[in-house]
């Protein structure tokens, strides 16, 4: 079957690269061809001051700026190491457009299936284009499969208008199967859509640790440290991991900070794995941190991040009954984290549970296609 998978635009996050990644080779594994469509915001969407800043840094090095669509939104030298793993393992089947005519075109083309992918695709703020993730540009009177894999609202509070409610309800009303990615996203497409959705896993846990080893390196130090990722660095979270450290007597390694604003090289996809695979404790803000501590099996804590959306974190850590894992900065008793830096993780129970729901999961997907 051909299969279009309206994806998350290309970012420098790698959880959203991996999750699209692991839809893809999914899909791939059952039979099927992928093709991506990486929906980027047209550049007159910059805002004036990014414009600015962009050209008088081109100027300063002496070079013009390519255009290149999917590095649209970032600054380019971001995502330099990420790109690498984007180019060898998904852009030979993807499709990057700013153009509105052109998704209406693909909408015409001869694919068997529409898939809505994964992770904030459902987040009005986070799109250029809500509509789109709704395949507003597939002409309703085709008939071909419309399907959602576990898109995301990414908060618990109702953020759409009511114009983009109706409209996104009427859309919805034409899909064949819909399935979301957290508790309070069942409940809202049921509450303002009418729509009785499936929860499924994220894509990235579709695939298991053993997957990812390929893209892990070999550890030839074998330094014993805490893999700390924190997308919004605070004086709470540093509190935490100097703790954490101590507590352990091991040294804090800081895999990507989203905060560092001189030094904006995201690590590659590869390094970023390596640092979780290869650590002996983790201290993370991010979901996806989250899943591959546990799909490597690591000793985890998550720091809530209600900014990011905290619903995710709590349906997957209660899925997975390690909903304890989930702490907040600044209201966490030192006794408490006592007890789990030292507690260790049955990640036997853990396993019996992820791969119940990997096979829901996976029977949503085999039968949203037959």
């Amino acid at each position: 079957m051909k299969i279009l998978l309206m994806a998350f635009r290309y970012g420098p996050s790698h959880g959203s690269i991996l999750q699209t990644y692991a839809l893809t080779r999914t899909l791939e594994r059952m039979g099927h061809h992928v093709t991506i469509i990486n929906r980027q915001r047209p550049a007159n969407f910059l805002s004036f001051k990014t414009c600015v800043v962009r050209v008088v840094s081109n100027l300063l090095r002496f070079r013009l700026s390519k255009h290149d669509f999917y590095l649209v939104g970032y600054p380019p030298v971001m995502k330099k190491e990420i790109n690498k793993f984007i180019k060898k393992e998904l852009m030979g089947q993807t499709i990057t457009t700013t153009s509105d005519k052109k998704l209406r075109k693909i909408g015409r083309e001869d694919y068997d299936a529409y898939i809505v992918g994964s992770d904030q695709t459902w987040r009005p703020k986070y799109v250029h284009n809500i509509y789109d993730f709704f395949l507003a540009f597939v002409p309703e009177e085709r008939v071909v499969k419309r399907i959602a894999y576990a898109p995301s609202f990414g908060t618990t509070d109702w953020v759409y208008t009511p114009e983009q409610e109706s409209r996104c309800k009427a859309l919805l009303s034409l899909f064949d199967r819909v399935s979301v990615r957290e508790d309070d996203g069942v409940r809202m497409c049921k509450e303002h859509f009418d729509v009785d959705a499936v929860l499924v896993l994220d894509p990235s846990m579709l695939l298991t640790g053993e997957d990812y080893m390929k893209h892990v390196k070999t550890d030839t130090s074998k330094d014993n440290y805490i893999a700390s990722n924190f997308l919004d660095i605070d004086e709470g979270k540093l509190s935490l991991s100097g703790k954490v450290s101590q507590l352990l007597d091991i040294p804090d390694r800081q895999l990507l900070s989203m905060s560092d604003v001189k030094h904006r090289v995201a690590p590659s996809i590869e390094d970023w794995l390596t640092g979780i695979a290869n650590s002996q404790f983790a201290i993370v803000d991010s979901f996806h941190a989250t899943v591959f501590s546990v799909l490597f099996h690591k000793r985890f804590i998550t720091v809530g991040n209600a900014t990011r959306g905290l619903s995710r974190f709590t349906s997957l850590l209660g899925m997975l009954g390690l909903s304890d894992r989930l702490v907040i900065a600044g209201e966490t008793s030192d006794e408490k984290l006592r007890e789990l830096v030292s507690q260790p993780i049955d990640w036997s129970a853990v396993d019996e549970k992820l791969s119940a729901m990997r096979e829901k999961s996976l029977d949503y997907l085999k039968e949203a296609l037959a």
